[in-house]
């Protein structure tokens, strides 16, 4: 036999909520991350996150019956901390799929609520999309500059600038690399010498003549003149 669940679309948010446990606060220091469906003459998809779930919704709800809409799927995610960074990290994917109302915002007019909940299913378990880049990549795209997306994209995650920061502390500090790099390898070997190389070194090239000393060279005149005075028997 099959069972009514709701009469029209506007009831469908306040069945939602009396059978699915939605808690009505989140423990302290942890949030959710919610995605809601808004179906009428005003469609769009909203992405957020907060404390306090079930007076967000039905909040969200009002919001959506005055524009002659109401909500029509849902999806929260568990209770965690640092919901405000799986936001963040959710909008950023939804706005590279369809640009939101406004520059910063969270409505998306053009988005299908299926993608957004796989990107906010993705931003809680921490999942990074890693395009392929090929070798030719680079070379081929040098002239085109890369979307905000793809840079997004390519940016190192948390962890990864943690780990490099981690490798660069245990590197020393500047002085410590740069002395580093300056002092020879001890496992260089000497190169050998080419005596080809040293024989047209012998042959063709002078050596430097040796610039004369002029203080020297002026006090031995000095004691030639004077002993030339002395020894003249005409004085």
């Amino acid at each position: 036999m099959l069972k009514l669940v709701y009469n029209s679309p506007r009831s469908w948010l306040q069945n939602y909520l009396n059978q699915t446990p939605i808690p009505a606060g989140a423990p302290k220091g942890t949030g959710y991350v919610y995605v809601l469906k808004v179906t009428g003459p005003t469609s769009y998809v909203k992405v957020g996150a907060t404390s306090q779930p079930r007076t967000r919704f039905e909040a969200l709800g009002s919001d959506a019956h005055r524009l002659g809409s109401a909500v029509t799927r849902a999806w929260l995610s568990p209770a965690h901390p640092a919901h405000h960074s799986t936001e963040a990290q959710a909008l950023r994917a939804c706005r590279a799929h369809s640009p939101a109302a406004t520059p910063r915002g969270e409505y998306f007019p053009h988005l299908t609520f299926e993608i957004a909940r796989r990107e906010a299913i993705k931003a809680v378990l921490g999942f990074h999309d890693r395009p392929r880049v090929m070798p030719t990549t680079p070379v081929a795209g040098l002239h085109e500059p890369l979307p905000a997306h793809v840079q997004r994209l390519l940016a190192p995650t948390p962890q990864e600038a943690e780990q490099r920061l981690r490798y660069r502390f245990a590197q020393g500090s500047r002085r410590t690399r740069f002395l580093r790099r300056a002092q020879p390898s001890p496992t260089s070997l000497p190169q050998e010498a080419d005596p080809l190389l040293e024989e047209l070194i012998r042959r063709f090239v002078q050596p430097p003549a040796s610039m004369p000393n002029l203080a020297t060279h002026r006090h031995t005149r000095l004691q030639a003149a004077a002993h030339s005075l002395v020894s003249d028997p005409s004085d």
